[in-house]
């Protein structure tokens, strides 16, 4: 079992992976990494509490675990895909760069639904500004476990990302920081999300990503949304899941 007083360290004692970015078409601003900027470096594991104290099991863990060749129409696109475990695995995202933007291909909770776009939806936009409103559509195939379309024939969808000045997070760690509110509204009406977001820079020792998210990641859509805090930064040895206890 973690020991709490390992939590702190581990933020500031972990070696950041690099590599090329998957979906990345280059147009970045110079000088910044995307994979680091969107805390993207595979199996760099995040992990959350429910509450305001560090968690010996945590509540939520978030990982880049695979890194696939995802079709999307007429073209195949290197994704890298999110695993979100709280208590087992709840949903993946399937996401790249473009650009300086960081898309959303597929959104999957797995063996009940999942949600194709094309184009992708835009969750993020480098650099990160407070006052900032993103805005993107797409085509939404909706398909069941079986992968049955839910919604025929798929209809348009739109996500609207609004970015806050940064302001405090308190970590459960004992620690503040500044991060970036965003809140997501996508139309027609989806689950509530929040995050708060804080630009990564690949530095081993700084506590970036998203410091917070606001989300729903049971099977039931009309479910409470819990408030999850970063606890814990650690890289997978291939032992023990993200999230998941010793």
């Amino acid at each position: 079992m973690r020991r709490f007083g390992l939590l702190l360290s581990t933020l500031v004692s972990l070696a950041a992976c690099g590599g090329g970015s998957p979906g990345n078409t280059g147009g970045a601003d110079a000088g910044i990494d995307p994979v680091a900027y969107f805390g993207l470096q595979k199996d760099r594991c995040f992990e959350y509490s429910a509450s305001e104290t560090a968690q010996a099991v945590p509540d939520l863990g978030v990982a880049v675990e695979e890194i696939v060749d995802f079709s999307l129409g007429d073209r195949t696109i290197k994704t890298s895909v999110i695993f979100y475990r709280a208590g087992g695995l709840a949903m993946k995202d399937y996401v790249g760069v473009e650009g300086s933007e960081l898309k959303l291909y597929k959104r999957e909770f797995p063996a009940t639904k999942s949600t194709l776009y094309n184009p992708p939806l835009t969750l993020l936009k480098m650099p990160v500004r407070g006052g900032d409103v993103v805005q993107s559509s797409g085509t939404a195939a909706v398909r069941d476990g079986a992968g049955k379309l839910l919604i025929d024939p798929p209809q348009q969808q739109s996500l609207s990302v609004n970015v806050f000045s940064a302001v405090p997070v308190n970590l459960p760690i004992g620690q503040s920081v500044n991060a970036f509110p965003l809140t997501y509204t996508l139309n027609p009406a989806g689950r509530q999300e929040v995050r708060a977001f804080v630009p990564g820079t690949g530095d081993p020792s700084a506590i970036e990503g998203f410091v917070k998210i606001v989300y729903n990641f049971t099977t039931d859509d009309a479910a409470p949304a819990p408030t999850y805090k970063l606890q814990g930064l650690r890289q997978l040895d291939g032992k023990i899941p993200c999230g998941m206890a010793p």
